[in-house]
């Protein structure tokens, strides 16, 4: 368990069982993204609220569809400076991409200042089209895209996130000389 921002945690679901860590850490909710059969719900600690992300870690799943309700949760404890942890089996990719998202639609980074961020802290690897997904949010949001998911596919199919392989995702702007 990784704290990116007070009373914000990332984590994988073996986080989930140590109750007493959490409550050390003020941790009041969960943000669980594995299927049922993954972290079956009568595993989950009842001391805690919970908002269930019921997706496997596959491109086609519609992680995006979970971006609101998951932001809006996590910030309704956030802001009240109560502790959430958002985990999933390894803590890489569902929960890092819900984890991004929340930092892009609550705490207004762009999609390449979120990565990074939590890159410092942890080493993740979203899914690619959990990006393609976060690469629309920003979109959305900003109506501005700074993250290359080229370069994100080249690296996650050369490295398959490799934590000592660096590399840097932003677009490239070209200057207008004109």
């Amino acid at each position: 368990m990784i704290r990116i921002l007070p009373f914000l945690y990332l984590g994988n679901r073996d986080d989930i069982d140590h109750v007493e860590k959490l409550k050390e850490n003020n941790v009041q909710a969960l943000v669980i993204c594995c299927t049922y059969f993954e972290y079956p719900e009568d595993k989950v600690p009842s001391a805690f609220a919970k908002l269930r992300v019921n997706l496997e870690d596959i491109g086609m799943e519609q992680i995006s569809s979970y971006f609101e309700e998951s932001n809006n949760f996590i910030h309704s404890y956030v802001k009240k400076e109560q502790g959430v942890l958002i985990s999933c089996c390894q803590g890489i990719s569902r929960s890092s991409t819900m984890c991004i998202a929340y930092l892009m639609g609550k705490q207004n980074f762009c999609l390449i200042e979120a990565f990074n961020f939590i890159m410092e802290k942890k080493t993740i690897c979203p899914n690619i089209g959990f990006i393609e997904q976060l690469c629309d949010y920003e979109q959305v949001l900003k109506n501005k895209m700074t993250f290359s998911s080229k370069k994100y596919i080249n690296w996650f199919t050369s490295h398959m996130c490799d934590n000592n392989v660096k590399a840097d995702f932003s677009l490239e702007c070209k200057k207008n000389t004109t």
